[in-house]
């Protein structure tokens, strides 16, 4: 091979070498940018677990709950022994009412 064919050569190595590392810096860009959109997505979705979290902290528990209806469960029994006393009251009352309503008190 002759110093000319042999520049030639060189120059068609040269332009696909840079060629072919083109396309890799190209493909390593694009990656970039898809790894950079998953860090972004990732970050939002720790910020959104992180509030999640923080608002689950004040809900009650299991425990919290199940008391909770046992009291609630005392206060109907509760109530319901109240009505049972106020019943004859009312009606007391009302008789009362009727007695003046008829002409009875002075």
């Amino acid at each position: 091979m002759d110093s000319g064919t042999m520049a030639q050569w060189a120059a068609v190595f040269v332009s696909v070498t840079f060629s072919l590392a083109a396309m890799v810096l190209a493909w390593i860009n694009r990656r970039s940018d898809k790894i950079e959109a998953v860090e972004a997505t990732c970050d939002a979705l720790d910020k959104r677990l992180a509030t999640v979290e923080t608002e689950v902290k004040h809900l009650p528990n299991v425990d919290l709950v199940h008391e909770l209806q046992l009291t609630m469960a005392e206060m109907r029994g509760e109530m319901k022994t109240l009505l049972a006393r106020v019943e004859p009251i009312k009606a007391i009352s009302e008789r009362l009412q009727n007695w003046a309503l008829e002409g009875h008190a002075k």
